[in-house]
């Protein structure tokens, strides 16, 4: 009986070298149970698959499956931190906690800490610390019918916190001050539960220590908050918006979900800022007329966001509207597509997303790739094809429109610039639960060009096949303040086999040449050359 040897012979002492310290290297075989546990690096997620630990990255986590290859869970915003200390990723947690120390309220844990008062010193509302930047909100301000209510820290007494979420109640007669810590945004909300009395304007202001920080104020609206020395961004505010409490007829949302009806939403308020010293005011100045409608539904929110900014990534999902055309969205708690028609507008919603593909090995073999997302809400039940498009030009969160795909450049074709080859598309009517995720096929050839070539990458377009059809449809998006983990954020999925897997393997190409009793087999894509005898 004769014995076939399969000997694995590597072209270069470089190659040899680089490929057995490869992260990525193991048998064919699946990871046993025992390997697992004896493996300080992989945490048992389920029976099939396993987290690999150390293949972690800011918005991603890898798991082993059972036949060798690897599923990497992509997400849009930032879910690790790099915790310097114990030198790896670790999973953000933002649940407040009580500091008796500092006599504050703080996150538990992030690349950023921020402090809240309790309400019991005379320390700021607010302190955001971040790459050795301190933000500081010293106090808050109602100017409403000629009168002038101040709110400094030292005055606040009801506070509740839970979970990631702190409130000031009745921080101003009838209004409550709510803040919400996510993965890279605090989420300020500014709750009106009357209208206001009187005919002039109310107007809030915050009070910002920019000590160490300067200022700029973007032609959309945002505030950017540049280091001195540096003069790079390290915090910036969001552009406001608010909405009212109104429901339209036909619209439905998942319980628990902050979801706001495209009808509820206003942009007419002013954002003022003015510099003293190492003070910086800003004012918030709602329309009067649009707080005062006999159309309103109280309470009504007034959203501010300060965004702490990653410096190794940038945060990617957004909405773009054709009625508000110059409008960002960056920071919206859900992802839109579709048309919302009512007596004052005709408005197209589209979504864009992009995914960090960094975390896959280059020259891997994918195998496939799926987008996955979670419905919120639904106007109407009318039955839409949900469309994903690959976009042709880059963009940013913070400055894409329907009219612009920055803060400076247009797109080419408003909307957003994207291939006319439809990737993926995916029935939708009514509105699903949670237990639901909602999924498209991404083609693997496009996701290989990408992962081959990055600078490609500009991720998808998300619309309706029939943008006349009166309904739309949300997704979860990676800035709920709820879900700002790995629950029900934009995921994609991307399953490969690593470059490291030597041997023959049926996703490889190779190139057979006959030898004096056996074969030569050079793998085309790895450059291995495999010889049989």
């Amino acid at each position: 009986m004769k014995f076939r040897k399969v000997l694995t012979i590597i072209a270069t002492t470089i190659i040899f070298i680089s490929l057995f310290n490869n992260q990525f290297f193991i048998s064919s075989n699946a990871v046993s149970q025992k390997e697992a546990n004896n493996d300080s690096s992989i945490v048992n997620n389920t029976s099939k698959k396993v987290e690999v630990k150390h293949l972690r990255t800011e918005k991603s986590k890898t798991f082993r499956n059972s036949n060798g290859s690897y599923s990497t869970e992509i997400f849009d915003e930032p879910i690790h931190y790099y915790d310097e200390r114990e030198q790896h990723w670790t999973d953000i947690n933002n649940t407040l906690n009580d500091n008796q120390q500092s006599n504050t309220i703080e996150n538990t844990k992030n690349n950023y800490k921020v402090r809240f008062n309790k309400g019991k010193s005379n320390i700021p509302l607010v302190e955001l610390q971040k790459n050795g930047n301190t933000l500081k909100i010293d106090s808050v301000n109602l100017k409403s019918s000629g009168n002038i209510k101040n709110n400094n820290s030292a005055n606040i007494n009801k506070v509740n916190y839970h979970a990631n979420k702190i409130k000031y109640t009745n921080i101003f007669p009838e209004t409550d001050l709510q803040y919400t810590v996510g993965n890279s945004k605090i989420k300020e909300d500014i709750i009106l539960y009357q209208k206001p009395e009187g005919q002039e304007p109310s107007i809030y202001s915050f009070s910002l220590n920019l000590k160490g920080l300067d200022y700029q104020q973007l032609e959309d609206g945002r505030i950017l908050l540049l280091d001195k020395k540096s003069k790079k961004p390290s915090f910036y505010i969001e552009a406001p918006f608010m909405y009212d409490s109104s429901i339209p007829e036909n619209y439905q949302k998942n319980k628990d979900i902050l979801d706001i009806p495209e009808g509820a939403i206003s942009y007419a308020l002013k954002m003022d800022v003015k510099k003293q010293d190492n003070q910086l005011l800003i004012e918030l100045i709602p329309d009067h007329e649009w707080l005062t409608s006999n159309e309103r539904e109280y309470p009504v929110t007034i959203d501010p966001t300060i965004v702490t900014l990653q410096p190794n990534s940038q945060l990617d999902d957004t909405n773009i509207r054709s009625y508000f055309p110059n409008q960002v969205g960056g920071t919206e708690t859900s992802l839109g597509v579709g048309l919302y028609k009512d007596s004052a507008q005709t408005n197209k919603i589209r979504s864009l997303l992009k995914f960090d593909l960094s975390a896959i090995p280059a020259s891997s073999q994918i195998i496939s790739a799926d987008l996955n997302l979670w419905l919120s809400s639904v106007s109407n039940d009318l039955p839409i094809n949900v469309d994903v498009y690959e976009l042709s030009s880059s963009w940013t969160e913070s400055g894409a429109s329907w009219n612009k795909r920055n803060e400076s450049t247009a797109w080419t074709n408003k909307g957003g610039d994207y291939k006319n080859t439809l990737l993926s598309t995916t029935g939708l009517s009514n509105l699903l639960d949670l237990s639901t995720n909602i999924k498209w096929k991404i083609p693997k050839d496009v996701v290989q060009k990408w992962i081959e070539n990055p600078s490609t990458n500009h991720g998808f377009l998300l619309k309706s096949s029939d943008e006349t059809k009166a309904t739309y449809k949300k997704f979860i998006s990676g800035d709920h303040p709820e879900f700002s983990s790995t629950s029900y954020s934009p995921m994609l999925v991307v399953s490969y086999y690593p470059i490291s897997r030597l041997g023959f393997e049926d996703y490889w190409t190779y190139d057979y040449h006959p030898l004096t009793g056996g074969i030569s087999a050079t793998n085309l894509t790895t450059g291995n050359n495999i010889i049989t005898v």
